[in-house]
């Protein structure tokens, strides 16, 4: 639980700018929407010249809304997630794909060059995450945990119709894995510990490249999304806290 009070309280670092942004009159206002739901069924040859059979089920969906004030001030807030499952024949379900992410921007008046920039970003997953061999059944990761949270302030270059660069030289990165998690990408010593999960804190330089472009009478969509993260380790000078139940 102690990392869902982590979310709370990073929220609550936005709820000024919310406020803020309520009362200031409203110029453009624009929400996309997108869904997907589809499912097949795959028959192929084996190596050995046996038969392997599945199912494939899958579910996206995505949502980007974006606002301009009065004032100057603008948002551009995208949500996206993905679950599929695939269920080979008499076997069980597996969990292929399982994922969302929110990005949330606020922007001040936009100039020629860039636009300064006040980011929050989040991504998780969904459903639990189970490990099964022969002998039993591990648990390695749910709602939550594993997760990833970056905060920062960034300058903004736009290009195109809908795609934009954004350097920020100052993020705050807070990551959360699993107590057993094998994950290389965190060799340092944790920040929190609690009894299922283990919380990183990070400081460094970010970079984000976002393209939404459509071709063709929109006909085609390019669709691209990448970010950069350099950090310095242990940036909170070597003050830990350990929580456990």
């Amino acid at each position: 639980m102690l990392h869902r009070y982590l979310l709370f309280s990073m929220l609550l670092t936005f709820h000024g700018l919310s406020v803020m942004a309520n009362t200031d009159s409203v110029l453009t206002k624009k929400m996309i929407v997108r869904a997907d739901l589809s499912s097949s069924y795959t028959s192929e040859k084996t190596w050995w010249n046996g038969t392997q059979s599945f199912v494939l089920l899958k579910a996206y969906g995505e949502v980007r809304f974006r606002k301009t004030l009065a004032s100057g001030w603008s948002c551009d807030h995208f949500v996206q997630t993905q679950l599929g499952y695939t269920s080979f024949i008499d076997s069980t379900w597996i969990k292929s794909t399982d994922a969302f992410k929110i990005h949330l921007r606020w922007m001040e008046k936009k100039s020629k060059k860039m636009t300064h920039t006040y980011f929050f970003q989040m991504q998780s997953q969904w459903m639990n995450t189970w490990q099964q061999t022969a002998e039993q059944k591990n648990w390695r990761g749910g709602f939550m945990n594993p997760a990833a949270f970056t905060l920062g302030y960034s300058f903004t270059f736009d290009f195109l119709e809908n795609s934009n660069l954004l350097i920020a030289p100052a993020t705050l990165q807070v990551n959360i894995q699993p107590e057993q998690s094998t994950s290389l990408a965190f060799k340092e010593r944790p920040l929190l510990k609690s009894k299922h999960s283990h919380i990183y804190s990070r400081y460094g330089f970010s970079a984000f490249l976002n393209m939404d472009e459509y071709f063709y009478k929109d006909f085609i969509l390019l669709q691209h999304r990448s970010q950069f993260f350099q950090y310095k380790q242990e940036v909170l000078l070597g003050i830990f806290y350990e929580y456990r139940k």
